[in-house]
């Protein structure tokens, strides 16, 4: 049954199969539903306001004593506004237990004794007399920002009034706290952001990174952010200023030919005075020149002209950094022990970093003649993440791994990390097991060396791809399809070649 109606919602003509269809489509008619819930809500709350208002409660009863809402209802208020009226003193009320009471003689009796009324002073008058200013008037004055305007006045407690919407704060004290921002500075003694990111070859980000660390003074004007000179040049070395108390490793080493190895070693022997600025470590003068220039290589001969040790025409020995070893045979490694090398040759990583490893690790270890022997069961437990899976036959390197599946690094660190696969790592370079990546990929199944691929049946029988696809699909040759490879049975492929070159009068080709 066709039946033309117009749609109640949207008033379009439209075809209708039932007789109580009245709209067009669902979406006229979701819109009608939503119009008649907020008219069923707003019915309803004006029933609940009716109701409310003609309750006893809100009614204007002729009782002596009334609510705050019965006395907020009788002057035309709101309750919020009788309670700021109680707390003025300007209508008394009566505090029980949960209960506030006003009498409503009281209320009367405001009006007995009423005031003259007087038009309210505007706030600009008050402002004037009081000497307030806005954050407009601060910012024009002291060039900064709102946001750093009420950052400062909360940080002194600057008294302020609020006057609606507008902020006035207290002249003397803005005054007072803000001063410093227009003092007059002298630029030459500052560095801008800009300056020392060409100084010290550094981006914006590392600039403020290197202030913020070390606590480097600043003064603010506007928006620009001066740095002390004093502070950055001591930090990084490069004023002209010498401190003639004190030594830096690079002024022993021009003026006395000493190396770093030399310098450390006589400061720990005879306990030389140091001290560290910044990254750099400071040598007491007096000390140094005493113990060690005049003292302990007092008798070794000196360039007349630089004034450098020469060493080669002296008896005294440079010092020279040994290893404990030497060339010491080493010794055979007790039970229940590896030694430095077993761990490398185990788990392919270089001595150094074993050393690094089970000295931050605190690997429990014996010493016998200079050579280290660390616990079994903590070494384990150390290198055992990293220990090679023996099951696995086949590993393949990440750039390998990329080129073969078509990974980006992303995708090749996500793929891993995501399905778990054995990895292992020889000398710092990584390796991962192909054997599971071709499972999770499906490309490894059972019987899987009963099967050529695709392009191995090209490459033995010179086929192209179209014409392989062509005769096992001729043939029915049994496939099998793993991920996105195709796999023929070799057996099958095998027969039907030679066949196929029988029937041409050719040879079939063999592996040979």
């Amino acid at each position: 049954m066709e039946i033309i109606k117009h749609c109640k919602c949207c008033g379009n003509q439209f075809i209708a199969h039932r007789m109580a269809t009245l709209y067009c489509s669902k979406a006229c008619n979701a819109k009608a539903t939503r119009v008649r819930k907020k008219k069923s809500i707003q019915q309803e709350y004006q029933e609940l306001q009716n109701d409310l208002e003609s309750s006893t409660e809100y009614s204007i009863p002729n009782a002596e004593y009334l609510s705050p809402i019965q006395a907020a209802k009788l002057l035309g208020v709101s309750r919020a506004t009788i309670y700021r009226y109680a707390l003025a003193g300007v209508i008394k009320a009566v505090q029980f237990k949960g209960l506030t009471i006003i009498r409503k003689s009281d209320i009367e009796k405001t009006f007995d004794n009423a005031s003259e009324y007087k038009k309210r002073i505007a706030f600009s008058k008050k402002k004037e007399d009081s000497e307030y200013y806005t954050i407009r008037d601060i910012s024009e004055k002291y060039h900064i920002g709102k946001k750093a305007i009420l950052s400062r006045c909360e940080r002194y407690s600057i008294p302020k009034v609020y006057d609606g919407r507008n902020v006035f704060f207290k002249k003397v004290y803005v005054d007072a706290h803000f001063a410093e921002l227009i003092e007059e500075i002298d630029l030459a003694n500052y560095y801008t952001t800009e300056q020392l990111m060409e100084k010290l070859c550094m981006s914006k980000q590392n600039v403020l990174t290197f202030v913020y660390r070390n606590k480097i003074p600043r003064i603010t004007r506007g928006r620009l952010v001066y740095y002390s000179k004093v502070h950055i040049d001591n930090y990084k070395r490069r004023g002209n200023d010498i401190d003639t108390n004190w030594y830096t490793y690079d002024e022993i080493i021009e003026k006395y030919g000493l190396s770093v190895d030399q310098i450390s070693y006589q400061i720990r022997q005879e306990k030389i005075k140091t001290e560290k600025r910044g990254k750099f470590t400071m040598i007491f003068r007096s000390e140094f020149d005493e113990q060690i220039i005049k003292g302990k290589f007092g008798d070794i001969e000196r360039d007349e002209k630089t004034g450098k040790f020469n060493f080669a025409n002296n008896s005294h020995p440079k010092v020279v950094i040994k290893n404990k070893t030497g060339n010491v045979e080493a010794p055979e490694t007790p039970d229940g022990y590896f030694s430095t090398e077993e761990i490398s040759k185990k788990y392919s990583i270089n001595i150094r970093h074993v050393q690094k490893l089970t000295r931050e690790a605190r690997i429990p270890k014996i010493s016998l003649k200079g050579f280290n022997f660390f616990e079994i069961p903590s070494v384990l437990a150390l290198f055992g993440s990293s220990q090679i899976n023996d099951g696995v036959k086949e590993w393949i390197t990440p750039e390998e791994m990329e080129k073969q599946y078509n990974m980006t690094p992303v995708a090749r660190r996500s793929f891993t990390h995501r399905h778990k696969i054995p990895t292992k790592a020889e000398y710092g370079k990584i390796f991962y097991s192909k054997e599971h990546i071709d499972k999770v990929k499906h490309l490894v199944f059972n019987g899987k060396e009963n099967y050529y691929s695709v392009q191995e049946v090209m490459d033995k029988y010179e086929l192209t791809k179209d014409m392989v696809f062509y005769y096992s699909n001729k043939k029915k040759v049994t496939k099998v399809k793993c991920g996105q490879q195709v796999y023929l049975l070799k057996t099958e492929i095998d027969e039907y070649m030679a066949e196929r070159a029988q029937n041409s009068e050719l040879l079939p080709i063999t592996d040979d």
